[in-house]
């Protein structure tokens, strides 16, 4: 059987919208309020929309029988996460592409406020090369992995998300 429909999608529409639209009318402690609703209804949609066990095929209709969209080797969410990345890329390309621009073009560019030495940027530098420090290979080439990586019950043959690890049955354990 599969899930039903839900009014969750439609909720955290509504209440994203809230948070984007909150600012416009100087409502800024409800869009604060609407980004913590928007964060708290994506987990619990998350939490609640998963299978407890695989479905198998399905009956699709005219006598056609498929697997569910969870049990293909690339799901739907899994092309919407890769052209989300793709346009959030382009995105950026199009930030430092005016950037640029203006660079060469506009004769007060960039503000001289922007080049005045601070702690702002170190402290932001030294943090982000903080969070990118990885184990060193070991000496036979591989990379260490966590102690949440050696768990009994952990699928890691195909991540699932953050963790990236899927409990399994123990007697599905190859």
């Amino acid at each position: 059987m599969l899930p039903g429909n839900s009014i969750l999608p439609f909720l955290l529409a509504i209440v994203t919208s809230l948070s984007f639209l909150a600012p416009l009318f100087g409502a800024h402690l409800v869009s604060a309020l609407a980004l913590v609703g928007v964060a708290g209804l994506a987990v619990f949609w998350a939490w609640t929309s998963g299978r407890k066990v695989d479905e198998g095929p399905v009956d699709a209709g005219l006598g056609q029988i498929l697997p569910t969209s969870h049990e293909v080797p690339d799901p739907p969410g899994w092309w919407g996460s890769l052209l989300l990345l793709l346009a959030d890329g382009v995105h950026f390309g199009s930030l430092l592409f005016g950037y640029a621009f203006l660079w060469t073009i506009a004769p007060n560019w960039p503000p001289p406020s922007w080049i005045t030495p601070g702690l702002v940027g170190p402290i932001l530098a030294g943090a982000g090369a903080r969070l990118d420090v990885r184990p060193a290979p070991d000496s036979t080439g591989n990379q260490p992995q966590s102690a949440a990586a050696h768990r009994p019950g952990v699928d890691r043959r195909r991540g699932s998300g953050i963790g990236s690890g899927r409990r399994v049955d123990a007697s599905k354990r190859a």
